[in-house]
């Protein structure tokens, strides 16, 4: 697995990630599955996907770059 750019990222599924946490020392697995748990407690199982992925690609691909994020409409406007 390769991990680039944001757009890499953005691709990158669940099963994607289990199937690269599958080749990895037990160890480094536990750490997975304990900081998954976490996060699931902490976002819910609806938005924590994200959050796993997130700390996934930062941990095992901390050099891969997302564009910055232009502000939207609301952002210029909250930001009044």
């Amino acid at each position: 697995m390769e991990i680039k750019t944001g757009s890499d990222i953005a691709k990158i599924s669940m099963d994607d990630i289990i199937d690269f946490m599958r080749t990895r020392p037990h160890s480094e697995i536990v750490t997975f599955q304990n900081t998954a748990q976490a996060l699931i407690e902490q976002y819910g199982n609806g938005t924590s996907f994200f959050h796993i992925r997130n700390w996934f690609v930062d941990t095992y691909f901390p050099d891969a770059k997302v564009k910055a994020v232009k502000p939207t409409m609301l952002d210029k406007i909250m930001a009044l």
